[in-house]
């Protein structure tokens, strides 16, 4: 989980873009994220 935090941290969208195929592009806090792979 760390790993995403400091990518999502240091605003590395582009690479959250490739990976997630654009899922995760409009998500700006680490929180939503989190959510998200809870759910």
């Amino acid at each position: 989980m760390e790993c995403f935090h400091k990518y999502i941290g240091g605003k590395d969208l582009p690479r959250l873009n490739s990976i997630f195929g654009g899922y995760h592009y409009r998500i700006p806090l680490p929180g939503a994220v989190v959510e998200i792979w809870e759910n």
